[in-house]
């Protein structure tokens, strides 16, 4: 019986360590985080929304940049307003993350996808303060936000997304 507990205790005490050593690597890549470090999203990109209701003035990003001064989950409750997109599978399997930036939201011209383009994502994101959203692509995520949730000074190697 000694041996099988010793067992036991030994393959979970692995086991705890896989899981650990794989939350750190997540957390290293995050590129937005909850006040309280419990919460965090990994992306690809991420868009920083611009003043503008027109779509000026936004600018993409690698996540690398984000993920020493990380952006910040905001809401009323840390964070909880924070949504992942359900994108319908035509749209994602359809469009990649540059056809997205240019407002290519389906080039099969589905009538299914027509809602999902980055003029109306972002309108919609604009006109609700706290609210991030996170875009799945074909190719990878990209994280919506707005300019108040990031560091104090944007980093560099952003561009311009023109639309």
């Amino acid at each position: 019986m000694e041996v099988v507990r010793a067992f036991l205790c030994d393959a979970l005490g692995e086991e705890i360590e896989r899981q650990r050593g794989k939350a750190e690597v997540d957390f290293d890549s995050a590129v937005a985080v909850s006040a309280d470090g419990t919460k965090i999203v990994n992306a690809d990109w991420v868009v920083v929304l611009g003043q503008s209701g027109t779509g000026s003035n936004d600018m993409a990003y690698p996540a690398s940049v984000f993920q020493e001064r990380r952006i910040l989950r905001t809401g009323p409750c840390g964070g909880c307003q924070f949504k992942v997109q359900p994108w319908r599978k035509a749209w994602t399997k359809n469009c990649t993350v540059e056809q997205f930036l240019a407002g290519v939201s389906d080039p099969d011209n589905s009538w299914e996808s027509h809602d999902f383009d980055y003029p109306s994502m972002t309108l919609h994101i604009r006109t609700t303060p706290a609210e991030q959203s996170l875009v799945c692509c074909e190719d990878g995520r990209v994280l919506l936000t707005h300019r108040e949730q990031c560091p104090d000074t944007l980093p560099d190697g952003g561009t311009e997304v023109t639309v």
